[in-house]
């Protein structure tokens, strides 16, 4: 097998293993903070972080390796501009994300989860607005 192929396909595997990934933290993670109070919520992001970060992190690190790989080893119907915009993003994304989790310790006593009652409200009118 070529060197871009393999480059290539464990691109693909890495990126979706990380979009995957995105999506199970914004569909269900995240919107668990909806339903943790103030007192609780340092522990439980804390607790969660650490189970998470163990899956992600190095696979976010890999991603970036084979993605700048891919910026010598790509097929030739693969722009190499657009290769070198997602290792930019990649690089971008990691930053933010090693950035976010120390502002977030930081700044966990300032911040306000919304309240399991507030949240309520929000989901009526939402579903009342679809209804209209």
């Amino acid at each position: 097998m070529e060197i871009r192929i393999i480059v290539t396909v464990a691109y693909f595997v890495l990126a979706i293993y990380m979009y995957g990934g995105g999506v199970m933290s914004t569909l269900a993670y995240y919107q668990s903070w909806k339903l943790v109070g103030e007192e609780d919520f340092a522990a439980v992001h804390s607790s969660v972080s650490k189970r998470i970060l163990p899956f992600f992190g190095p696979v976010l690190v890999l991603l970036v390796v084979v993605n700048v790989l891919l910026i010598w080893f790509h097929h030739p119907a693969i722009s190499t501009w657009l290769i070198v915009f997602t290792a930019a993003i990649h690089l971008l994304m990691g930053m933010l994300m090693s950035g976010r989790g120390w502002r977030l310790t930081q700044i966990q006593s300032s911040f306000r989860p919304l309240r399991l009652e507030h949240a309520k409200q929000q989901q009526q009118i939402a579903f009342g607005a679809c209804k209209r």
